[in-house]
């Protein structure tokens, strides 16, 4: 079931002027935030049949996202993209569990189902730059692991404990895709089958937050 903005049961949660003054910083010239600090516009919410809870998707004062637990599925942009170079910045809960997970999606194509046509840039606990291919995409010269071409990221990992800010940056370009994690190279495929598509989240029954979200067209 798609959840469109108007739907969606969303908080203001109030933040300390010091987390509001740390989160002032503009995008880069040529930049466009694809979050506006107060709703949710432009994003919808889809979790199949299952309807989200309170907390499912929170705002908080300071322009901070928060995804609530024990949902599957994704939080994902109404338009589409081609060519860019996509920021953001993503944390753990400070108690959250060793195995928490999560994903980008980028590329990501209709229709809407719990594993839709996309390329996933993993956001699991010290495996953030692994790339899988999610709904049957390709990853070309990926090994097959449980059904799914799923390229391991190139280096030991270069995230930051949990409790800290992370930030990834995922670079489509045609039928190439990079990504780097806290500024290490951590991937790179080439002759992707899709080259466009939406931006989203995946949701994997763990909590996390995201800010700074930046797109650059290229």
């Amino acid at each position: 079931m798609k959840l469109p903005l108007l739907t969606l049961v969303l908080s203001l949660v109030s933040g300390s002027l010091a987390r509001a003054a740390a989160l002032a910083e503009e995008p880069p010239a040529g930049a466009v935030s694809l979050l506006n600090g107060r709703d949710l516009a432009g994003w919808y919410l889809y979790l199949g049949d299952v309807k989200p809870a309170a907390d499912a998707v929170v705002v908080n004062a300071d322009g901070v996202i928060r995804f609530g637990a024990n949902m599957t599925g994704y939080f994902v942009t109404e338009k589409t993209f081609s060519n860019y170079r996509l920021r953001l910045e993503w944390r753990w809960p400070a108690d959250a569990p060793a195995n928490t997970n999560g994903g980008v999606f980028v590329h990501l194509r209709k229709p809407d189902a719990l594993w839709p046509v996309c390329i996933e840039a993993q956001l699991a606990n010290k495996n953030a730059g692994q790339l899988v291919g999610q709904g049957g995409a390709d990853v070309p010269g990926a090994p097959l692991i449980n059904g799914k071409k799923r390229a391991p990221k190139l280096r030991k990992s270069s995230e930051k404990s949990i409790g800290e800010w992370n930030i990834y940056e995922i670079v489509c370009r045609g039928r190439t895709l990079e990504v780097s994690i806290n500024g290490v190279r951590q991937n790179r495929i080439e002759g992707l089958l899709i080259d466009s598509g939406a931006v989203g989240f995946q949701l994997e029954k763990s909590s996390f937050e995201v800010r700074r979200i930046w797109l650059s067209p290229l």
